[in-house]
């Protein structure tokens, strides 16, 4: 059985959720380092990549991972320290977009027990795109052979749990992606200047009027959890939001497709692009829920949610996510 909706948020856990990743949103934002867990700062002052080409582009970059009790995390970090705008598209990351000046973009990833991998990964940057090879920390990408059984749940990060397997009383094992990039909020201007402009073009103007930057924060969850009926649950939870919805032009202004064409359509219900920034909401959101027969497998996948201009085309950022999905 499938289930979706958008809407607000009207969850307790939810806003906990929201003010966690928006806290450390703010925490990045002034570059400070966090004293609390290390989830909440997946970037930290001193990054150890560095690309210096002033005037034009000044950037620090780092790949690292860390535990969360017996979890692993994969953060990537890109500071813009120049006084311009910066475009990245960090493939091995799939993370791609805008950076403010002063700013900093991150994604962070969740990673079954120790499954990450340092790979070289082609990462360019600027409006006339240059290449450099950075080590990336990638999740690898092998099933995670386990789910739920009767009377237990399958916790990712610590094994076999024994639980009542009741509504009330069932745990879930949550998987969360955390991301922050930079959009420019004269979309419907730039949506319309894509019409006429080559793509290098449209990141040049972007990049050289950093002051119409916003950040775009999304969290995506996945969380598995055993139902009243005793069937395993797959939750899917899709929330974001912009610092300056106010100043945002475009109704949509912009618009997204997750590249896993079939996850695409269980999350929204169609194979068109989404429309992103419904501001009435305070906070949007996506949601889906699957019911799986106890005992299937469930393994942790990677892919990418692509940012469009409002024409549905003109891609100005990726955002990378990992869910749990039934084999």
């Amino acid at each position: 059985m499938i289930q979706r909706s958008a809407g607000r948020i009207g969850s307790g856990t939810r806003w906990v959720l929201l003010s966690l990743l928006f806290g450390a949103c703010a925490l990045f934002a002034t570059d400070r380092v966090s004293s609390g867990a290390p989830q909440d700062n997946p970037c930290p002052a001193q990054l150890s990549g560095a690309i210096s080409r002033p005037p034009a582009y000044e950037f620090r970059y780092m790949s690292r991972t860390w535990r969360v009790g017996n979890q692993n995390r994969v953060g990537n970090c890109v500071r813009n320290s120049g006084r311009r705008g910066l475009f990245i598209d960090w493939r091995k990351a799939n993370l791609s977009g805008f950076v403010a000046p002063g700013k900093t973009v991150f994604s962070i990833l969740p990673s079954e027990q120790s499954a990450s991998v340092a790979e070289l990964s082609p990462f360019f940057y600027g409006a006339r795109p240059t290449r450099i090879d950075v080590e990336t920390m990638v999740p690898a990408a092998r099933p995670v052979r386990s789910s739920m059984v009767p009377a237990m749940l399958w916790d990712i990060s610590r094994g076999f749990l024994p639980v009542a397997a009741t509504a009330d009383m069932s745990p879930s094992a949550e998987q969360r992606s955390a991301i922050q990039i930079f959009v420019p909020m004269n979309a419907a201007a730039l949506t319309l200047a894509a019409k006429t402009m080559d793509r290098r073009t449209l990141i040049k103007e972007i990049e050289d009027h950093p002051e119409r930057l916003t950040e775009l924060v999304m969290a995506f969850t996945s969380t598995q959890s055993i139902s009243g009926n005793g069937q395993v649950n797959l939750t899917y939870d899709c929330v974001y939001r912009t610092a300056n919805q106010e100043g945002m032009e475009g109704d949509p202004p912009f618009r997204m497709r997750i590249v896993d064409p079939g996850f695409h359509r269980l999350m929204f219900g169609t194979s068109d692009t989404v429309g992103v920034g419904n501001w009435e909401i305070t906070n949007p959101e996506f949601e889906a829920k699957i019911e799986i027969p106890v005992g299937r497998a469930i393994r942790l996948v990677a892919t990418r949610i692509d940012i469009f201009l409002g024409d549905g085309t003109t891609r100005i950022g990726s955002i990378p996510i990992n869910y749990l999905q039934p084999e």
